[in-house]
């Protein structure tokens, strides 16, 4: 269902909150009703609009299809032979007498297509060319996260006012650029004053642009545009589907390419080819997915949005650039802020006591999502160690790869499937007299019944699950986050230790089983928001998207670059240990998270009249009158209740 360290968007979060509550649904005001009923019926009007355009103008989601898997593996085979380039170029400068049998006036060429096995090996073990290659990751990685996370938020709102396409379009400009800056640097550094430290130059301009946070945001709102909510879970499993073929594939097919052409920089002209023919398709051939009038209505916000801004500035200067300026952290807002109406109770001298387990939650995912900045590092790691090329690491992401997705989407589900409760749902009271107590089902009464004898329900009402069964569901999930962290906890403690390749591997395969962390730590805190009132589930993984751009992309690089730059001549597994240290207290963090009660929690935010009655007993119909109403006892979660309905 969801990607472990993917972006947390709208769809997902949909997915998730099925994977919880899969018979819930909330009740909304009439008026809140006419507002989707006129949504649904737009969204019709659009959807009729759309099919009778010719097919190479009618937006779709299958023009995305190619370019998902693609770019995908267009990524994922460069990752090893970038770092391998790093370190050939970053060796030349700080390391030339490595160079073997030849001058000093030809090194930069040739050390880019001619170099043997054994001089990169050479260079990978040096520890000053070690850390220089790490600087230079970091500066890279910090440079393209903080620019992504302070734009990208800029670029997916003006594509509601200009359009998708459009900021696609110039988001793969950003790419393009990114691709022939690195090309550029690798082939004539030597003529370049600071010579390698050009490269960061493109990550620059792909974070202005809003680099791959942005494009991953501007795709997933295509396709909401076109496609109807119960239809998305069928596109986005599609997407991942292609996505896990290209990061499974992509590496080893990267690591063969560099083996029969000898230079690692023949990678980065098929990825650069890759990113061509996509943006070509969207600047081109792929049509727009938002209407003439929707980008009007979008514009017609946004100006409005403007005035407010400007009034606000006038009213409170001071504190109007300082949200202006630390606007992309709003989101996170919403981790400690107590939902309007969540601190109802029957007892107005009863304080809610304050819940910190979404704090902790998110605290703990955090930690976890760090570790997403460490793998730059874990390949210099492999290539001193082991003395592993580009084509042996490509060899090795890919079995991690393909062992994580084969766990995500086979082996997790099963199991969840089988050992995670299944929903109860609630007690039917009996509508006559010889009806015998039924339990609550989404499907229609039997149509062998008789008119006579099928009770008389409602046809809007909704089926209700007990909340003894939502909580168990609940703790299940959060168990399942426990348990995937401490395996990850066991593979990172043990992975330094490691001296033999295959042991490496071997650990490197158990730590895939803590994939299931990040899509069960994101369906508790979601079941966490719920309880505690809140509706706009939306804000909740806003906020979760900004950790983990923070923890993944800024802290994570920093952190673990800094880690290797200073110990890689005296441990360089310490950046495994590190890794544990952060793994462990996402644990521990997770051991303090607590589930509320069903009972008291349901008790202090529902009406008494809609308390879920879990206990039903009727009379036997033997000792009353068929045609009087029947005496009902409904025992709630808090006291049992005597209901008794008689005509005077």
């Amino acid at each position: 269902m969801v990607l472990p360290d993917g972006q947390i968007n709208e769809e997902t979060m949909e997915l998730l909150q099925e994977f919880i509550h899969p018979h819930h649904e909330a009740d909304e005001t009439l008026a809140g009703e006419d507002d989707l009923n006129d949504e649904d019926e737009d969204f019709k009007q659009r959807a009729e609009a759309r099919c009778k355009l010719p097919w190479y103008k009618r937006p779709s989601p299958v023009w995305f299809l190619a370019s998902v898997g693609a770019s995908a593996f267009a990524i994922s085979a460069t990752i090893a032979p970038r770092i391998e380039l790093y370190t050939q170029l970053v060796c030349d400068i700080h390391k030339p007498n490595y160079t073997i049998g030849r001058g000093a006036e030809d090194y930069g060429m040739y050390s880019l297509y001619a170099d043997t096995k054994e001089r990169s090996r050479i260079c990978a073990a040096d520890p000053e060319v070690g850390a220089a290659v790490a600087t230079l990751v970091m500066v890279y990685s910090a440079a393209m996260g903080v620019l992504g996370c302070l734009t990208t938020g800029w670029w997916t709102s003006l594509s509601d006012r200009v359009g998708r396409t459009n900021i696609l379009g110039i988001g793969l400009l950003g790419v393009l650029y990114s691709d022939f800056n690195f090309i550029s640097v690798a082939t004539f550094s030597k003529y370049l004053p600071g010579t390698y430290w050009w490269f960061p130059l493109g990550a620059l301009v792909e974070g202005m642009f809003g680099g791959p946070a942005t494009l991953n945001a501007v795709v997933h709102a295509y396709v909401a545009d076109i496609v109807e909510p119960h239809e998305r879970a069928r596109i986005f499993s599609l997407f991942y589907g292609l996505l896990f073929c290209g990061l499974a594939f992509g590496p080893t097919i990267g690591g063969l390419i560099v083996k029969f052409t000898g230079s690692p920089l023949s990678v980065f002209y098929l990825s650069t080819g890759v990113h061509t023919a996509y943006a070509l398709g969207i600047w081109f051939i792929v049509p727009e997915s938002l209407s003439a009038a929707q980008k009007r209505e979008s514009r017609r916000a946004y100006e409005a949005s403007v005035a407010k801004g400007k009034q606000d500035a006038i009213d409170s200067p001071i504190l109007y650039r300082l949200k202006s300026i630390f606007g992309f952290l709003s989101p996170l807002s919403v981790l400690w802020s107590i939902p309007d109406g969540s601190n109802t109770s029957p007892n107005p001298l009863k304080s809610r006591k304050k819940d910190w387990s979404l704090i902790l939650m998110a605290l703990s995912y955090s930690f976890a999502i760090l570790l997403m900045g460490s793998y730059s590092y874990k390949f210099q790691y492999t290539s001193k160690v082991f003395g592993w090329t580009s084509e042996q690491i490509g060899y090795w992401l890919s079995i991690v790869g393909v062992v994580r997705a084969v766990y995500l989407t086979l082996i997790l589900p099963l199991v969840i499937k089988l050992f995670k409760p299944k929903p109860t749902p609630a007690v039917q009271l009996p509508a006559t007299a010889d009806e015998p107590l039924i339990r609550s089902r989404p499907s229609s009464p039997s149509p062998s019944r008789s008119p006579s004898r099928a009770p008389s329900r409602n046809p809007s009402h909704t089926p209700s699950i007990t909340p003894q069964s939502t909580t168990q569901s609940i703790v299940f999930d959060l168990n399942l986050a426990r348990v995937s962290v401490l395996i990850e906890l066991i593979a990172f403690s043990a992975l330094p230790m490691a001296m033999n390749p295959l042991v490496f591997t071997a650990l490197s395969v158990v730590s895939c089983f803590g994939a299931g962390h990040a899509p069960a730590a994101q369906s508790v805190s979601l079941a966490l928001y719920a309880r505690r009132g809140g509706v706009e589930s939306g804000k909740l993984l806003g906020a979760f998207g900004v950790l983990q751009v923070l923890s993944a992309q800024i802290m994570g690089p920093a952190l673990f670059g800094m880690t290797y730059v200073k110990t890689i001549s005296t441990m360089p597994g310490t950046i495994f240990y590190v890794s544990s240290a952060a793994v462990g207290i996402s644990l521990i963090l997770l051991l303090f998270v607590r589930i509320p009660e069903p009972f008291k929690d349901i008790e202090e935010r529902e009406p008494q009249g809609a308390r879920t009655p879990l206990l039903v007993h009727v009379q036997d119909e033997t000792l009353v009158d068929p045609d009087a109403d029947i005496p009902v006892i409904v025992v709630n979660a808090a006291s049992p209740k005597v209901a008794s309905s008689r005509d005077d």
